[in-house]
């Protein structure tokens, strides 16, 4: 047999979790009236959706009503530094959303990623695809060089002694160096393209100069010249020639003084 809604309401659990009043047993008949009013006022109240804030309700009638009663900020209103009011989720999403929108509409390099991300289209940033404006900016202040490694990952390279180990004196072919042949060229995938001046890397490699050569993911045939390095080699050229000159003068010096 099914439970009676006596029995089933009989706690009154559910009435003082949500701040209602609820009956003893022993308060006398005369107060029947007054029972029943309270109840058909909590009745009325949800039926007509202006429920207190204290019985679990907003107040309101109307939404915007029921955000300014709760104290929540409307949709598309930011919660960042600058904006104001509580947060909610979904006024969060709908500003970022918003934003979204209007940043990808006034960026060409914001649009270009917009219009990319979808699936595996992210692979086109993440190749190294990037705007003309990246190029043409100016940067100020301190900067660093830019490395990539082998692994796709961009930072720079530390020179520190507290990083290094095994330092040792290098030994560099100075003859060599000076047998480097600097040469002009166009890049075929470029044949209209501007006059380059540069070195080739099948030269060095062939001058023994190897570290001075960029032997690409293969390991093993001349893909380029690692210029970030070609200054080193020049230090013992110039310092050769300085030495050199010093001796010169120096017999000259001596010469001189015989006279």
């Amino acid at each position: 047999m099914a439970a009676t809604p006596a029995a089933v309401l009989a706690s009154g659990a559910d009435a003082t979790t949500a701040g209602f009043y609820t009956s003893t047993g022993t308060e006398p008949a005369s107060d029947l009236d007054a029972w029943i009013n309270y109840v058909l006022d909590i009745v009325a109240q949800r039926t007509s959706a202006v429920a207190p804030i204290a019985k679990g309700g907003t107040g309101a009638t109307t939404a915007a009503a029921a955000r300014a009663n709760l104290a929540l900020i409307a949709a598309n209103v930011p919660t960042v530094p600058g904006g104001s009011g509580s947060s909610t989720v979904q006024a969060d999403l709908d500003f970022l959303g918003a934003s979204v929108t209007a940043l990808s509409a006034g960026k060409a390099d914001l649009s270009m990623v917009a219009a990319k991300a979808n699936t595996t289209d992210l692979n086109w940033v993440q190749q190294g695809n990037l705007t003309a404006d990246v190029y043409n900016r100016v940067i100020g202040g301190s900067y660093r060089v830019a490395y990539i490694g082998s692994t796709g990952l961009l930072g720079y390279v530390p020179s520190t002694r507290t990083l290094k180990q095994d330092i040792e004196t290098a030994t560099i072919d100075v003859q060599a160096v000076l047998a480097l042949d600097v040469v002009t060229f166009r890049y075929k995938a470029d044949p209209g393209g501007p006059l380059q001046h540069g070195l080739i890397a099948e030269d060095l490699d062939a001058l023994g100069l190897t570290w001075l050569v960029d032997y690409g993911s293969e390991g093993d045939t001349p893909q380029g010249v690692r210029y970030d390095l070609l200054s080193l080699a020049l230090i013992p050229a110039i310092r050769s020639a300085h030495q050199r000159l010093d001796a010169i003068e120096a017999h000259l010096d001596a010469v001189g003084s015989e006279f």
